[in-house]
């Protein structure tokens, strides 16, 4: 199986992925003409029905996140499914630097960080201010 990530290099150091991001109204599902892209009632992902799709790029070129991509093999259009809800890029990832969370979750953990790093600042100027 192939990577349905691309990473994209930005500056020297500085590397962004390039992935479906799953919109909750995406373009691709209303831009194909084959009606190949749709929203997966059950799982509510963005999926592809590859026996349907011709390869025609509409979508490749509508996304503006870069998440929809041409397989060089099968030249047909992919992009990540998150594997049914069971991404294997996490099951592999040798530096567990992913994780397959909700996004309540997510907010939550920013939360949490903005939290802490402003709590450094002010503990930081607390010997400052009497």
């Amino acid at each position: 199986m192939r990577s349905r990530i691309k990473i994209l290099k930005r500056l020297e150091y500085v590397f962004v992925p390039a992935r479906c991001r799953q919109c909750e109204d995406p373009i691709c599902v209303i831009i194909c003409p084959v009606n190949a892209i749709t929203i997966d009632p059950k799982l509510g992902v963005v999926k592809i029905d590859y026996d349907t799709c011709r390869g025609c790029r509409i979508c490749v070129e509508a996304c503006p996140f870069g998440g929809a991509q041409i397989d060089p093999v099968e030249r047909k259009v992919f992009m990540c499914d998150l594997c049914e809800g069971d991404p294997l890029c996490v099951k592999v990832c040798p530096g567990e630097a992913l994780e397959y969370v909700e996004e309540s979750e997510i907010v939550f953990r920013k939360r949490e960080k903005i939290i802490e790093m402003y709590t450094k600042i002010l503990e930081s100027y607390k010997g400052l201010i009497r």
